[in-house]
């Protein structure tokens, strides 16, 4: 078992990844694992969203891409 496998099992991993937008936006996505897989997601503005799940997140970013 790889050592990013034995943090996933303790579920005690967080982060976090930027995103530039077309526009020239940040949007900052941020996970926490420490429940189940649990994502917030902060686009400049525009409302912080939280307790998206990884597809939604997906949906959101490519939405606001299109704007």
């Amino acid at each position: 078992m790889s050592d990013l496998d034995d943090l996933l099992l303790d579920r005690d991993v967080s982060g976090w990844l930027i995103y530039q937008l077309p526009d020239g936006r940040e949007a900052r996505a941020d996970v926490d694992t420490r429940r189940p897989l649990h994502w917030t997601v902060d686009i400049p503005g525009r409302e912080l969203v939280d307790g998206l799940t990884t597809e939604q997140v997906q949906a959101l970013l490519r939405r606001e891409a299109g704007r």
